[in-house]
Formats: C-alpha cells, structure tokens, sequence
C-alpha cells in the first residue's frame, strides 16, 4: 500500500497554492473579452489622435491637405 508520512501544514499550503494558481487562471480567462475591447479602444484613439494632429497641422498652416510636408532646409 502507498503511503505519505507528511506534516498537515504542507498539504494546506499545497491546496491554498493550488487554489490561487486556480483562481489567478479563470479570471484571467473570464477578463479576456475586456483586455480585447480595451486594445480595440486604445487602437481607434490612437488613430483618432494622428488624424486630429494632421489636422491641426492643416488649420495652422503648416501643410496642405493632400500634399507632402514641405522640405524646410534653406537652398545654398
């Protein structure tokens, strides 16, 4: 017959170890849709930014819509 001769506390610290690792899995797993929508998020407001810096740029002055921006090094 197969026997263990171990103290109590380890088989608690076994099963409260077990039991976090288990834990820290599912709501990683359970938070999944939410790290989705917040790159989803974060992509659309980082496209959103460069449209609304090019944009600025055209209100000022600093370039034309649809033109390359000018070269400003000085002719010798």
């Amino acid at each position: 017959m197969l026997t263990f001769n171990i103290p109590v506390f380890w088989l608690l610290f076994g099963a409260v170890g077990l039991g976090v690792m288990l834990g820290g899995v599912a709501t990683w797993m359970r938070q999944g849709r939410f790290r989705k929508e917040a790159r989803v998020q974060r992509r659309e407001a980082n496209q959103l930014k460069h449209e609304a810096d090019s944009l600025r740029k055209v209100a000022q002055g600093d370039i034309a819509p649809g033109l390359p921006a000018p070269d400003h090094k000085k002719a010798a």
